[in-house]
């Protein structure tokens, strides 16, 4: 998956169909990840519903 870029002070959203497993999400700009801005994704099985 390639990068995705909101404008600047902006939100939005996206979706993906991801396989249960551990993903590292970080912001790609300049020393952004390296500053903190970065996090791990941890996706389950999905549970079906009752």
């Amino acid at each position: 998956m390639g990068a995705f870029f909101p404008a600047p002070s902006a939100t939005d959203t996206m979706s993906v169909d991801l396989s249960p497993d551990s993903y590292e999400v970080y912001c790609p700009v300049a020393d952004h990840e390296s500053r903190g801005m970065q996090t791990e994704l941890t996706v389950r099985p999905a549970t079906p519903l009752r």
